[in-house]
């Protein structure tokens, strides 16, 4: 019992020892810890933003030098060399402008090998592309540029190199390329061809005769006072279109407005005086108004028309007129023209039993008698100034 005794105490006098202990262990842990974390921490914050700053400082320089590069372009003109060879004198130009070359970089074309990008040469001038005739036409993109002012990319092996050359009026870069024979010209843009329509004026003319149809569009239709407006307005626009005329001096004759008709052939008349047209329709409103004189007066003017109407309103318009002498030459032209008509005959005798020439008279009455065709009324008569005359 006494060794029972002996080892419980002495395994409680271990527990204190043991328990102390993992006491004081995790207090001289936790004191390690609490020391160092929150400087640890700290640091690596410094470090991250140190890094942060330290690129958002360079993105801001190069952003500066960028636009700094963009204005310097926009004020000194660019010049570039493509294909063509510039003349002894160009060359000589270029050459004393150059700087030597320790302080000049010379790019040259052969030097970069495009792989699978295309190059192209941009002028400020009039913007026109080389391409490379190596690349395939739907490898090459419109957005990928190159100038003497930007920077020249290019990928090789995933590692990107940016040169970048500025250009200044004493300080310009020779960039020298070799034109291959198989290297093509972009083709310009050709004009497309496009249709517009548009209304185009009338000349005078041209709008005459199309009111002109209308107004013979209205007479079908029986509009008379539209077509009457009608020949007013083609009047208007051509005063020298006498068939307008005509038919407007019809429809004033037949709504009898005789003195608007004559008036306005009256101006016809000035206008063309060879015009018989005008002269007839004026004598017939003339004789219609019982007015031979002014009928006469406006036939005698060209008696010696070779026409059977003109002639028979003159021989008409000369009888009742009482001169008969122009009544006697206009019924022997008449009788030449249409000599089996007796009815010329007829106004023959009538016009020499007029003028007293009885004898002519007599045998015109004679002739017309035996020719016949004349009416019941006509022969009487005719018969009758026979046995007057003698026979």
């Amino acid at each position: 019992m006494s060794v029972i005794n002996q080892m419980l105490k002495d395994l409680d006098e271990r527990k204190p020892q043991t328990v102390a202990g993992q006491e004081q262990a995790p207090v001289y842990q936790a004191s390690v810890k609490s020391s160092t974390k929150p400087i640890i921490i700290a640091v690596l914050i410094t470090v991250v933003c140190a890094f942060v700053a330290f690129s958002l400082w360079q993105m801001d320089q190069q952003n500066k030098q960028l636009t700094e590069q963009l204005a310097q372009t926009q004020q000194v003109p660019m010049q570039t060399e493509t294909t063509s060879v510039s003349s002894p004198e160009l060359e000589s130009k270029k050459l004393a402008q150059t700087p030597p070359p320790s302080a000049q970089p010379v790019v040259e074309s052969n030097q970069i090998e495009p792989k699978a990008e295309p190059v192209d040469v941009v002028t400020s001038s009039n913007e026109y592309k080389v391409e490379m005739a190596e690349q395939a036409p739907e490898q090459i993109s419109n957005n990928e540029q190159i100038s003497n002012t930007r920077p020249v990319e290019r990928k090789i092996d995933g590692e990107a190199e940016v040169m970048a050359q500025e250009t200044s009026e004493a300080n310009t870069p020779v960039v020298e390329q070799t034109a291959k024979p198989n290297a093509t010209m972009s083709k310009t843009a050709e004009p497309k061809a496009t249709m517009s329509i548009a209304r185009r004026q009338l000349s005078a003319p041209e709008l005459a005769e199309q009111k002109f149809k209308q107004a013979e569009q209205a007479l079908l239709l029986n509009q008379v006072q539209k077509a009457e407006s009608l020949f007013e307005e083609v009047l208007l626009l051509t005063p020298q279109n006498n068939l307008a005329r005509q038919q407007l001096a019809a429809l004033w004759f037949g709504r009898q407005d005789y003195q608007a008709a004559v008036n306005l052939l009256q101006q016809g008349i000035s206008q063309a005086p060879n015009n018989i047209e005008f002269r007839l329709m004026q004598a017939r409103i003339f004789q219609r108004q019982g007015n031979f004189r002014a009928a006469y007066d406006v036939l005698i003017e060209k008696a010696q028309t070779p026409n059977v109407d003109y002639q028979a309103l003159l021989a008409n318009a000369a009888q009742q007129s009482q001169q008969f002498n122009a009544a006697i030459e206009a019924y022997q032209f008449l009788m030449q023209a249409q000599p089996q008509q007796a009815k010329w005959l007829l106004g023959l005798a009538v016009a020499y039993d007029s003028d007293s020439q009885f004898e002519q008279a007599l045998l015109a009455y004679k002739q017309a008698v035996q020719q016949g065709g004349l009416s019941a009324t006509t022969l009487n008569f005719a018969k009758q100034r026979l046995q007057e005359l003698g026979e």
